[in-house]
């Protein structure tokens, strides 16, 4: 298939519609003695001494001890929490882990520039499913686009990382183009789980977006094939060597009349940090861009 992009705007148009490829509180008594004096020498000595000594000591002992000692202190300690499904994750693409950064040098149709990348935690798509919000953004004197990835998980029956939606705005010469919202009808698998690195082979993909580009509707087709290369050497700036995996993807896109897309994309990702390269060669051998890692800040390859 033809491309049309050579000094036209059309090539970051086409990028940003295809999006790159690439957050619960005593009472006491006592009786008296009576004594009869009436000069009777008989002395009535009646000493009966009333000794009422009743000491009745009745004292009520009864100690009654019944003390409540129910203690029924309602310990339930319930932890029921959330435990919705997290996010599946990556050692090759470290989505989950936040505030990282990533600057590359780039070329686009051999126009020097630099991109940078890093992770905006966890959004929702337009159907509600939970994604990585992550921003590319790409920067030349000739064309650049920035904007948003929305990658999810798991769909349509198979594993990994998938490309949801995407927005993007573009450039070109320093003016603005427009912007890009795509949702496709099936979304495309972007990276496997890393159960199954080395050992994916290949995978295709077929869907039609449906895009809005500044208010106008637009649907982009593409179909393509992921093939997985393998595990090679990769050499950071430092001068460290990395085992890269690398993957090869062959697409064809066409964007409803203002052009198509036919080539391989290249990438290679490193445990611990990421996409380090990406190639992106049309059929006919053009180089459309490069994307080389220049600095990172937050991750840590290995």
């Amino acid at each position: 298939m033809r491309h049309v992009l050579s000094l036209t705007p059309v090539f970051p148009l086409v990028t940003l519609l295809a999006c790159g490829g690439s957050y619960t509180q005593t009472d006491k008594t006592t009786d008296g003695t009576n004594l009869d004096s009436h000069g009777d020498t008989a002395a009535n000595s009646d000493t009966a001494a009333d000794t009422d000594t009743d000491t009745d000591t009745d004292t009520d002992t009864d100690t009654d001890t019944d003390t409540d000692t129910d203690t029924d202190t309602d310990t339930d300690s319930d932890t029921d929490t959330d435990t919705a499904p997290a996010l599946c994750t990556s050692v090759w693409e470290p989505l989950d882990i936040a505030g990282w950064t990533r600057n590359y040098t780039v070329t686009v149709q051999g126009t020097t520039g630099t991109a940078y990348q890093e992770p905006w935690g966890t959004t929702y798509t337009t159907d509600g499913t939970e994604a990585y919000n992550f921003y590319d953004e790409v920067d030349t004197t000739g064309a650049g686009w920035s904007g948003n990835e929305y990658i999810g998980c798991d769909a349509e029956g198979g594993t990994g990382f998938y490309m949801l939606e995407w927005n993007m705005a573009g450039t070109y010469g320093g003016t603005s183009i427009g912007s890009a919202d795509a949702i496709p009808d099936h979304p495309r698998r972007i990276l496997p789980p890393d159960a199954d690195i080395p050992g994916a082979g290949t995978w295709t993909y077929d869907y039609t977006a449906n895009a809005t580009m500044s208010g106008m509707p637009l649907a982009i087709t593409a179909t393509g094939a992921y093939t997985e290369v393998g595990i090679e050497s990769w050499t950071a700036p430092d001068g460290t060597v990395y085992d890269a995996y690398h993957l090869s993807n062959a697409y064809s896109e066409d964007f409803g009349g203002m052009g198509q897309l036919t080539g391989v994309l290249d990438q290679y990702y490193v445990k611990g940090l990421g996409l380090v390269k990406e190639l992106n060669t049309s059929t006919d051998g053009t180089v459309f861009m490069t994307r080389d890692i220049d600095t990172w800040t937050g991750l840590t390859p290995y």
